[in-house]
This record gives C-alpha cells, sequence and structure tokens, in this order.
C-alpha cells in the first residue's frame, strides 16, 4: 500500500477570464518519478502545451474529467477556487491553491463545514535558518500580477504616458512585490513622473527603484481613517494623503489591507474630487 497522497491537477477555472494554470510542461521533467504515478491531470490539460492526454497518461498517473478528480484525489490542485467549485469539495479533501480565506467569508465557510485542509499560495514563504521571514514563495508572480493589472487597465483607460500629455503623473501606493511589477509596467509605457508611498521611512525601503520619488505616510487617528504624507527630505508640512493622490492621473494601489481596521486612502465623499 502507498503511502502518498494522490494529487488532482484542474487545468480548468470557474472564474471568468482565469487561464492560468498550476503546472507547466517545462517542468513535468522536474518532478520526482515516484510521486508522477500519484499525480492526474484533467482531460485536456496538455492542449495548451500541444499535448494530447495519452502524453500526459505516459508521464503520469492518467488524466480524469474535472469531477472525477474532485472525487478521487486526496489534494486538488487548483489556483483559484471559486464558489462553483464548492459542490464538488469532498470532506476532509486537501485544496491547494489561492483561498485567500482572510478576504473571502464564503470559502472559509465550506473549509470549516467539510474539515477541508488549505494549502494556501498566499501564505507559503521561504524563512532564513534563524526563523526570521526570508521572502514570498511567488514574489514573481506578485510582480507580474503588478505588471499585468496597469497593462490592462491602462488599456482600457485608452491612454500611456507617450502620448497625449507629457505630463502625466501615477502614484504607486505600497511597494512589496506588486508594486514593483505595477512601476515596471508604468516606466514601460512612458510614465517617467511615478511616486511611491510606503509606511515605511523612505531610507528603510530597500531595492528601491531608480528614478522614482518615495514619499512616506502615517495613519494619524490609527483607524485608518486619517492619512498624512510627509516629506522629510524637504521638511515640508504634513499634507492630508488623500489631497496628494487626487492631483495623480493613476493611481495603483498595491497594499495588503487589513481587513479588519482598513486604510481609507479616499474617502467616499472625495471620489468625485
Amino acid at each position: 500500500m502507498s503511502n502518498y497522497l494522490t494529487l488532482g491537477v484542474i487545468g480548468t477555472a470557474f472564474k471568468e477570464n482565469e487561464r492560468r494554470v498550476p503546472l507547466h510542461q517545462e517542468h513535468f521533467s522536474q518532478i520526482p518519478e515516484k510521486l508522477r504515478s500519484h499525480i492526474y491531470f484533467e482531460q485536456d490539460y496538455g492542449e495548451r502545451f500541444g499535448l494530447d492526454d495519452s502524453s500526459l497518461e505516459q508521464q503520469f498517473a492518467g488524466v480524469k474529467s474535472r469531477e472525477d478528480l474532485f472525487k478521487d484525489c486526496d489534494v486538488v490542485l487548483l489556483p483559484k477556487p471559486t464558489e462553483q467549485d464548492f459542490p464538488f469539495f469532498r470532506e476532509g479533501q486537501t485544496i491547494w491553491g489561492w483561498p485567500h480565506c482572510v478576504q473571502g467569508e464564503p470559502i472559509t465557510q465550506v473549509g470549516i463545514d467539510k474539515k477541508l485542509t488549505y494549502i494556501a499560495w498566499e501564505a507559503m514563504h521561504g524563512w532564513n535558518k534563524d526563523g526570521s521571514w526570508g521572502y514570498h514563495t511567488f514574489h514573481k508572480n506578485n510582480e507580474m500580477a503588478g505588471y499585468c493589472s496597469v497593462l490592462h487597465a491602462l488599456s482600457l483607460a485608452g491612454f500611456t504616458g507617450h502620448y497625449g500629455r507629457p505630463d502625466r503623473r501615477a502614484a504607486v501606493i505600497s511597494f512589496g512585490s506588486t508594486a514593483r511589477g505595477a512601476v515596471y509596467a508604468l516606466q514601460g509605457l512612458g510614465f517617467s513622473d511615478i511616486t511611491v508611498y510606503t509606511q515605511r521611512a523612505v531610507q528603510a525601503v530597500t531595492t528601491q527603484v531608480p528614478g522614482l520619488t518615495y514619499r512616506e505616510y502615517s495613519d494619524r487617528s490609527v483607524e485608518g481613517t486619517d492619512l498624512i504624507s510627509h516629506d522629510h527630505l524637504s521638511q515640508e508640512d504634513d499634507r492630508p494623503l488623500t489631497d496628494e493622490l487626487c492631483e495623480y492621473d493613476v493611481i495603483v494601489n498595491c497594499i495588503l489591507q487589513d481587513t479588519d481596521k482598513p486604510l481609507m486612502f479616499v474617502p467616499n465623499e472625495r471620489v468625485n474630487d
């Protein structure tokens, strides 16, 4: 009897316009052979790579329908689970992907009700030998998310920094991997006046991208409702962050919010300013 769990790899999603898949065919050979005999793929998974089902069957345990993967496998690899997937979750099963339980009450509740185990990609990190945090496992994916979101949004808005007004300004809130990707996209689209707002002191922001302006902001209210921008270099008076943000043509919000106490960058009454 095998001690290995079976893994079902899903390549389709109910999420609108979701085209990402968890495993690229170039990585198949990196999976140890002793594990491949316990991995099943969704039917037609390989079509996007020019592979038919028989090719996957030769390399792995087999190919099954989406429904059968949920029914038969111990662990289901599904990047973006949605509420339409919930009826297929089997009690005691493990779901591996981006559940985002903090932001999603329904997926949290179904996990409790069906006694599921979630292996959350957003909570996967590399740690240093002393136990301190090192890096987020999917930091490059987050960077690409920031990059692609800016490309998509500005294509819908119909403008760039190259053409039209030459003085368009962009603000990026926070400076993690997602923000870095957003900055690269803005620069690639011709924006040269880019300001990054961070809760860290400017001198504490590591691996800064050259050519940007960095400003610190803080919350005077401790409730997330009175955000103030600081410029310690020029010693200018503190300004309400909302007033500053209203001066930009593009605002990219890349902060991971505390859902119990979110920071309010632009109050509802200022949205139309």
